[in-house]
């Protein structure tokens, strides 16, 4: 049986957190050989995100990080990724990006039933057509417009 098509919620499965460094780097250089990590906690949000937020599918666009695939997409050096914290999702349906400030607001709306099951940033990246959601404490330096506990704030340049 393959590891990767085991249920880790109602919805997920754990093949969907495994690190694409393997994928989409020389293997030489992924420095995880594809592992799988994740947050149980992380798991908890993101399917109340799908039912509550989405009404149905999501994408995992990225969930685990080794630290060389990490670099190679320039993420934080101190990524939530790296930990299994973290995941980059969008609606299955969205190609375009317009609902994707309404859903980062829709997650900002509940986002105060969410800290307490342990939500620590929702990043809204409306270039890249996704939302970023993690388990780990609230950043201050982030350069993208954050959702943090509900209340909509612009941080630098996005």
């Amino acid at each position: 049986m393959d590891s990767g098509r085991v249920d880790i919620g109602q919805f997920f499965q754990a093949r969907e957190f495994r690190c694409r460094g393997w994928e989409n780097l020389p293997k030489r250089k992924c420095c995880c050989r594809g592992a799988m990590l994740w947050d149980p906690r992380l798991i908890d949000i993101l399917e109340i995100v799908r039912e509550e937020i989405y009404g149905g599918p999501v994408v995992v666009l990225n969930g685990h990080r080794c630290s060389a695939y990490n670099e190679s997409v320039n993420g934080w050096e101190q990524s939530y990724h790296l930990t299994g914290r973290a995941a980059d999702i969008r609606h299955v349906d969205d190609e375009g990006g317009s609902s994707i400030q309404e859903t980062a607001a829709a997650i900002g709306e509940v986002a105060a039933d969410l800290l307490p099951m342990g939500l620590g940033n929702v990043l809204f990246y409306p270039h890249r057509h996704f939302i970023h959601v993690d388990t780990g404490p609230t950043r201050s330096d982030a350069k993208m417009v954050r959702i943090s506990r509900g209340k909509p704030k612009v941080e630098g340049r996005h």
